[in-house]
C-alpha cells in the first residue's frame, strides 16, 4: 500500500468569514452540562451552541468522556442531557442539531462492553455503520487497543481515535500509527492541534497524519468558550485548509 506524501501547502491562503470552512458537524465536544470536564452549566452549554452557530456548524455530536471510576456516564444519563439541552435550545431559538454519543476510555472493561454486545454511545445515522470515538493514555498503547479494534470491527462499528496527535506512542513511533489506521483505526484529529502555538510535537505529527491522508474527522473538542479564540486562529493555518480539502467525513454525518 502506497500513501501519498505531500509538501507543504505554503502558498494556500487563509479563508474568510466563519472559522468552520465548510464544516457542518462537529463530531467531538464536551457541550452537554455536568457531565464531565466540559460544559459545567447550562448557561455554558448554550454560549457554546451559540457560538458554533456563529462559526458555522449546524450540528453537534456531544462527547461526555465514559471512565470507569472517573466519569460513569451512562446511556441513559447523557441521553437524559441531551434531552434538556436540545429543548433549551428550542426555547431560545438556537439552530443547532444535537446528537449524543461518548468518547470512551480503553481500558479492559470497555473491552468486556463491547465484547458482551452492550449498548454503546455511537456516532451516526440509524441504518448507516456506526463509528465509536475512543481515547487512550497518553505515554503507551493500551494492552486492550488492538483487540478493541477487532471486536468493533465484528459487532459492524467502526473505530475512531480521538486526537492520536497527542499520544506518546504515537509521536515515537508513525509507523505505528500508520499499522493501526491500516488495521481499521480511523483518527480524528483536533481542531487546536494546528495552532501555531500548539505544542511542537503534537503539531508535527497532526501535520504529518494530513500529509499522509489518515485523518477522517476534525473535531473541536470543546469543552468551554474561552477555547474558541484558538480555533479561530487555527483555522487559518496552511495545513488546516489543506485537511479541508482532504475529504474529510464530518459532513456525512449531517
Amino acid at each position: 500500500m502506497t500513501i501519498p506524501f505531500l509538501k507543504r501547502p505554503a502558498e494556500i491562503q487563509p479563508f474568510p468569514k466563519t472559522f468552520s470552512a465548510g464544516i457542518r458537524v462537529d463530531v467531538h465536544s464536551h457541550i452537554l452540562p455536568g457531565l464531565d470536564d466540559g460544559s459545567d452549566s447550562m448557561q455554558c452549554s448554550i454560549q457554546l451552541a451559540k457560538e458554533l452557530v456563529k462559526a458555522g456548524f449546524s450540528k453537534v455530536i456531544a462527547t461526555p468522556h465514559v471512565m470507569k471510576g472517573y466519569y460513569d456516564n451512562s446511556v441513559e444519563k447523557v441521553f437524559g442531557m441531551k434531552t434538556m439541552l436540545e429543548k433549551e435550545l428550542i426555547l431560545q431559538k438556537i439552530p443547532l442539531k444535537i446528537e449524543a454519543a461518548a468518547e470512551y476510555y480503553v481500558n479492559p472493561e470497555l473491552l468486556e462492553l463491547v465484547q458482551q454486545k452492550q449498548p454503546l454511545l455511537t456516532i451516526g445515522a440509524p441504518g448507516q455503520r456506526p463509528f465509536l470515538l475512543l481515547e487512550t493514555e497518553r505515554s503507551q498503547e493500551p494492552d486492550e487497543l488492538m483487540a478493541l479494534v477487532e471486536a468493533l470491527n465484528r459487532r459492524s462499528i467502526t473505530p475512531v481515535l480521538a486526537h492520536p496527535e497527542k499520544y506518546n506512542y504515537l509521536q515515537n513511533s508513525f509507523e505505528r500509527a500508520i499499522e493501526l489506521f491500516r488495521a481499521g483505526l480511523l483518527f480524528q484529529l483536533n481542531w487546536d492541534s494546528l495552532h501555531a502555538q500548539s505544542n511542537l510535537v503534537t503539531r508535527q505529527l497532526a501535520e504529518r497524519l494530513i500529509e499522509y491522508r489518515m485523518v477522517s474527522f476534525l473535531g473541536t473538542n470543546l469543552h468551554r468558550v474561552s477555547e474558541l479564540s484558538l480555533l479561530r486562529e487555527a483555522a487559518r493555518e496552511p495545513y488546516f485548509l489543506l485537511l479541508t480539502e482532504s475529504g474529510l467525513l464530518n459532513n456525512t454525518l449531517r
